[in-house]
């Protein structure tokens, strides 16, 4: 199985998907954005607590960040395998392989409530077909709502964690300086409304 635990001196780890272990992944994802009742595992230079210096006169490097471009820079997509734990207050803890795993699962185990489809997600490390199935989930027009309210925000905690637990992935994001970063497909046009390529700047 894909999860494993990545925690120094912990012997907590989930081998199987069940009724047992699934709960207390959601668990811990409901308690990331309802409470944010989650601690990083460590330090890191990815915040947004220092001040951006702006220079209007300045022309920017632009680098897309898209996980079929080989321009290397697709280990910064939320599609990358990233391995990364959550760790509640309590101890409890829920490692995912990808962004995007960690994203499809929150909304298909606890806004649509369909475990089964859930229990795929977690069975993969295939963020395309991750991605297919959290699409693939009916919900109603209540769920899309809650869903939109804490999503983005989701993201950004899941990108945080993610890159604070992954030395390479983070120098290679603190790599590209002023750049503006763009998340364009093959034909050219920016993808989820340029949430996650604004959330990566």
């Amino acid at each position: 199985m894909y999860y494993t635990n990545t925690v120094p001196d912990n012997s907590y780890g989930v081998t199987e998907y069940n009724a047992q272990t699934a709960p207390n992944h959601a668990h811990i994802l409901q308690k990331l954005i309802n409470e944010g009742d989650i601690k990083n595992q460590t330090e890191t230079k990815f915040s947004t607590s220092q001040p951006t210096q702006l220079d209007l006169f300045e022309d920017k490097a632009t680098i897309n960040v898209y996980s079929r471009d080989d321009n290397g820079y697709r280990e910064l997509s939320n599609f990358s395998i990233r391995p990364f734990t959550l760790i509640q207050k309590n101890g409890t803890t829920a490692s995912f392989q990808s962004v995007e795993q960690a994203f499809q699962f929150a909304k298909v185990m606890f806004i649509a409530n369909n475990a089964d489809v859930a229990a795929k997600i977690w069975a993969s490390n295939n963020s395309g077909e991750i991605k297919q199935l959290g699409r693939s989930v009916p919900m109603t027009a209540e769920q899309i709502a809650k869903w939109n309210r804490f999503s983005t925000d989701l993201m950004y905690r899941l990108m945080k964690a993610s890159f604070m637990q992954n030395a390479s992935a983070k120098q290679l994001l603190l790599s590209t300086g002023d750049a503006v970063l763009t998340h364009k497909n093959e034909r050219g046009q920016e993808q989820d409304g340029g949430r996650f390529s604004k959330l990566l700047m």
